[in-house]
């Protein structure tokens, strides 16, 4: 019986080796970022912005002088992000999805000039584009995380559409799945904070970091569940349990590693972003940005895998003895 679960390292080490052993992998995230950056942009100003300035003015009525530079600075926020918003960023779907760095740069000119704009104007047709948008990102981001799968497994079989159907159809489950959860968690704590913020913005903003945590906190359970459906063939309740499992089990392991990840992957987006969107050097961000998110699912992929095999074969033996777990 192994008396240590797998290491960090060891896990990062492998998954980065993983990545550089099979360089097609980064192809993905660089492909939708190049599309994101060169690619035809889809808005939502002429649809949302009245709604938004409708509900300014209705803050400002019914805010006190305390409150009127928060509001300003609120609306200030929201037309940046309407004039910046491209729609079709949301084939970047989470948890199951490909990572962009476009998405967070949220460019509206490259080096060639300026990029074509198309502005939604209908709700149905932001809602057909919408639809379409998350379904294709959760079709690409299904055959990403199914080749990062097969590939820290060492999975010798062929590509298969049979398989990647069935991944498709339970990454969907899944991400509807997660999506109640997460909106049964948040409408209780956003109609709190936004509340607290009506009576005092010092305890709103201490208010949503309290409610950060705890929202942290109730999903870190699942950080995993999309694994299992990839390199174990599990179905959606299946994974999910695997998931907990494995974060009861190794609960500060597992926080050490989602703390390093969230530190390379957002500390060296700082890096990727300084080049303007204008300039050729953003490539070099946009490489660098794909071998490094692809490492760190290839090590969440790797630290997975070898974390429930040490975790079954310990339980076994646990169980073999007459221990109850």
């Amino acid at each position: 019986m192994s008396n240590h679960p797998p290491r960090l390292i060891n896990c990062f080490a492998t998954g980065f080796n993983t990545v550089a052993n099979n360089a097609y992998l980064m192809l993905f995230p660089i492909l939708l970022d190049l599309f994101l950056w060169f690619g035809p942009h889809f808005r939502l100003t002429k649809l949302v912005k009245p709604f938004f300035t409708d509900f300014a003015k209705m803050l400002n009525l019914y805010s006190s002088t305390t409150t009127t530079e928060f509001v300003n600075t609120l609306t200030q926020n929201w037309q940046y992000l309407i004039e910046r918003f491209n729609l079709a960023s949301v084939i970047c779907t989470f948890p199951i999805g490909i990572p962009s760095l476009m998405s967070a740069m949220r460019p509206v000119k490259s080096p060639l000039g300026e990029v074509p704009i198309y502005d939604i104007t209908t709700p149905s047709g932001f809602l057909f584009l919408w639809l379409g948008m998350m379904l294709a990102g959760l079709l690409i981001g299904s055959i990403y995380f199914s080749e990062i799968a097969r590939r820290c497994s060492n999975d010798q079989r062929r590509f298969s559409t049979k398989q990647i159907g069935t991944h498709f159809i339970h990454a969907v489950i899944l991400s509807i799945s997660l999506t109640i959860f997460a909106i049964m968690i948040s409408i209780p704590t956003s109609l709190l904070t936004g509340i607290t913020f009506l009576i005092n913005p010092f305890l709103g903003q201490v208010a949503m970091i309290a409610m950060l945590f705890v929202f942290l906190w109730l999903l870190m359970p699942l950080a995993f569940s999309p694994h299992g459906i990839f390199i174990r063939q599990y179905s959606v309740i299946p994974s999910l349990l695997a998931s907990v499992r494995l974060v009861r089990f190794l609960l500060p392991a597992i926080n050490l590693f989602v703390l390093i990840s969230l530190l390379l992957w957002l500390g060296l987006d700082y890096l990727w972003l300084i080049p303007p969107e204008t300039s050729w050097m953003t490539l070099v961000g946009i490489a660098g940005h794909a071998f490094i998110t692809t490492g760190i699912i290839a090590s969440s992929f790797t630290l997975y895998d070898k974390s429930l095999r040490w975790l079954d074969e310990n339980l076994s033996q646990l169980t073999m003895r007459g221990v109850r777990v």
